[in-house]
């Protein structure tokens, strides 16, 4: 069983150490409303943090959250190019969905082909890992 109560508390105290990852699983819990009411505004707040200490997965948490309070990519595109850059595979492939569809960007097949290029050249050799 889970026991969200407890696993807040360690973050909360691994965030009190600057720890970075604590501030993306605080951000998550209460963006998502994960064991804790959900609060957008603590969620953004703690998902920041992390985000600007280069964390991958905090900045693709915050372009969804951002996504989600605002219903389209203007704060949230930002952040998702971070992550991308950062390598993290969502973010590549999000990336590319931006660019293929044309969704609030003009439609851009180079620069698509070239997050998924870069996600392919990032964990193409997982595949083979698992034959």
């Amino acid at each position: 069983p889970q026991n969200y109560t407890k696993a807040k508390e360690y973050f909360d105290e691994a965030a009190q150490h600057n720890i970075t990852a604590a501030f993306n699983a605080l951000g998550f819990m209460y963006y998502r409303g994960v064991g804790v009411p959900r609060n957008l505004s603590q969620g953004e707040h703690y998902l920041r943090q992390a985000a600007d200490r280069e964390d991958a997965d905090a900045a693709f948490n915050l372009a969804a959250l951002y996504q989600d309070v605002d219903g389209n990519m203007s704060r949230a595109f930002a952040f998702l190019e971070q992550a991308a850059d950062a390598g993290f595979w969502r973010a590549l492939l999000a990336v590319a969905d931006v660019y293929d569809l044309g969704i609030e960007k003009p439609r851009n097949c180079t620069a698509a082909v070239e997050s998924l290029k870069k996600l392919v050249e990032t964990y193409g050799g997982v595949a083979n890992d698992l034959r």
